[in-house]
């Protein structure tokens, strides 16, 4: 499988999950989730460090560095300024 078929191939899990979640949690729900998989998210990347350099690893992969923006840059900016009214982009964009 070339790399633009393993590309489409993720996306469509990607899509496919995406659908799963919302067939399936409640609304009302999915912000608690949202937070647990974020916190979830950042102890593993903070442990992951603690054995390779992240940020080294997130140049060799653009959808780690992807991963790793948004879990970080999402957690960075709630503890920043909680009262923060933004509207974030969650949408997977390619460098």
């Amino acid at each position: 499988m070339n790399q633009e078929e393993e590309k489409e191939k993720l996306m469509a899990e990607f899509v496919a999950n995406v659908q799963y979640l919302r067939d399936n949690i409640p609304p009302d729900d999915i912000y608690e989730f949202a937070e647990q998989a974020l916190l979830s998210a950042e102890f593993f990347i903070l442990r992951w460090a603690e054995w390779v350099d992240a940020f080294e690893e997130c140049e060799k992969c653009g959808l780690t560095k992807l991963w790793f923006q948004n879990v970080i840059g999402l957690k960075a900016l709630q503890s920043v300024n909680q009262k923060a009214k933004v509207k974030l982009d969650m949408e997977i964009h390619e460098d």
